[in-house]
């Protein structure tokens, strides 16, 4: 698991003082839509990209190597319609739960941009692949990922398990365990017990060793997943952007 560092404020501030201005009536002295719904395509897929910059291209959850088109979406810690269920005091993000934002006073972003509805806010949006933002739904987590030493508070075996004492919940609630994760992170231990780092100068050798380790994992344990990347050139690519996991 990796630390998210929120401390880039002056990358993203431009970008929230042109959506502020754009939602501003001046006539009607309120916001119109300065919300998440808000987003155009365009800004959403800008605020999109400076995330996964931001988390050095890797899913706020499990890791996976984001890319920016449709496969990577922009995750709430605290959810943009929060159920019953969810306490806005236990993400203690720098920002205002969006029921209590005052839409009839204008809010000029501050260059700290602390004073953003939290369904906007710098500080509660993170860069996510769509399957961990599915599953997540709205359930309540804890904010691991803000905790700097959360590497610490995580370990994956060779098995591709994942372990947490502290946050065993939070993994069952974002499926961290589930079968493809699993599996992905075992081929990736597989592949390290088997070459050195130079297998990523080459792009076509990578792809060999990985259908090679495949199939000794799929001759061993029958898991289909392993099978279909001799021949799927998608899940071949959805493997390779597990490669954090050879570390």
């Amino acid at each position: 698991m990796e630390f998210i560092n929120k401390k880039h404020q002056a990358i993203f501030y431009p970008e929230y003082i042109k959506f502020e201005t754009h939602k501003w009536n001046i006539s009607a002295h309120n916001y119109t839509k300065y919300n998440y719904s808000g987003f155009s395509i365009n800004f959403k897929n800008t605020i999109k990209g400076l995330l996964i910059d931001e988390q050095n291209s890797l899913c706020c959850y499990c890791l996976k190597e984001l890319e920016k088109n449709d496969s990577s979406t922009i995750e709430h810690l605290y959810p943009n319609n929060p159920q019953s269920h969810n306490i806005f005091s236990n993400y203690k993000v720098k920002c205002t739960e969006k029921i209590h934002f005052d839409v009839m006073t204008r809010h000029i972003p501050t260059s700290s941009l602390d004073n953003l509805p939290h369904d906007i806010s710098y500080y509660n949006l993170l860069a996510c692949c769509k399957l961990c933002n599915n599953t997540r739904d709205t359930k309540e987590i804890r904010p691991f990922v803000f905790e700097v030493n959360v590497k610490k508070e995580f370990s994956y075996n060779d098995n591709g398990y994942i372990f947490s004492i502290k946050y065993q919940d939070e993994i069952t609630k974002i499926g961290l365990a589930n079968d493809q994760y699993v599996n992905y992170r075992k081929l990736w231990r597989h592949m390290r017990k088997n070459y050195d780092n130079t297998i990523f100068l080459n792009r076509n050798r990578l792809e060999r060793a990985l259908k090679k380790v495949a199939l000794e994992l799929f001759n061993k344990t029958g898991i289909i997943l392993y099978a279909e990347l001799l021949s799927n050139g998608l899940k071949l690519k959805d493997a390779i952007a597990y490669r954090y996991f050879y570390n």
